[in-house]
């Protein structure tokens, strides 16, 4: 598994046809909370940075809600 910025991944779901995961990512030299997405599961991409870590991923029908650690 590739994640960009040497992430770390923390919790991973499916959602809507792809996996979403949460985790860290070293933006800058430092490691933040980052969100991910990838098609197969394997190569991920980082969509956005937090100031805070989220550790895991809630699914409800229509939205995903991090939760910090």
């Amino acid at each position: 598994m590739a994640t960009p910025e040497q992430g770390s991944l923390f919790d991973v779901v499916i959602w809507r046809d792809a996996y979403v995961a949460v985790g860290q990512a070293s933006v800058q030299s430092q490691y933040v909370g980052a969100a991910f997405v990838s098609a197969d599961g394997v190569h991920w991409e980082r969509t956005a940075a937090f100031s805070v870590s989220p550790g895991r991923l809630v699914v409800t029908n229509t939205r995903l809600i991090a939760l910090g650690v």
